[in-house]
């Protein structure tokens, strides 16, 4: 056998994630529904981001008016060329450092695609009814894929960026040579 690959009963994989959504349905609040709580309550303490970014908009629209006036003023001879440079300098300082905070807001919402995920993933797990069988279904609708982690050990990667490993059930495991 390559190293690095594992084998597994297929059966194995459809019983550990019948056991993981069980769990799951179980502990629904406690999990997903908890972890939505806090991204939400981090969430709130940045919702300024939204009209700081308006700001800092407008402050490099602002930069960028003064910087053309510069221009101009060297351009039609006003301004000599040391103080062009030093005053173009400093504005093209602070634009950038604009742009940088505004960047790091941004980033910041972006979090929203990640609790939309788990809003959905919670909402699936409140109206679920386990089954007693594998639900492809199910599977097709939370798993963005499966990590092996060992004969006996699955991690199960779901929408949200939620991350669960299981145990594969003593029946479902491949004998090992």
């Amino acid at each position: 056998m390559k190293k690095g690959f594992r084998r597994l009963r297929e059966n194995g994989v459809y019983d550990t994630f019948q056991l993981l959504t069980w769990k799951l349905k179980d502990h629904c609040n406690d999990l997903i529904g908890k972890l939505i709580r806090d991204i939400e309550r981090m969430q709130n303490k940045t919702s300024e981001n939204h009209g700081r970014i308006s700001e800092i908009d407008g402050e490099i629209a602002n930069l960028t008016a003064q910087n053309l006036v510069i221009t101009r003023l060297h351009t039609n001879g006003i301004l000599n060329a040391a103080e062009y440079a030093q005053q173009s300098a400093d504005i093209n300082q602070k634009i950038s450092t604009l742009r940088a905070e505004r960047k790091k807001k941004l980033s910041e919402d972006e979090n929203d695609e990640q609790l939309d995920k788990l809003r959905e993933l919670y909402d699936i797990f409140e109206e679920y009814e386990p089954m007693d069988s594998f639900d492809e279904e199910l599977f097709e609708q939370i798993v963005e894929r499966i990590t092996v982690e060992s004969s006996s050990s699955l991690t199960f990667h779901l929408i949200g960026g939620i991350s669960l490993t299981e145990e594969i059930p003593e029946k479902g495991r491949c004998k090992t040579a």
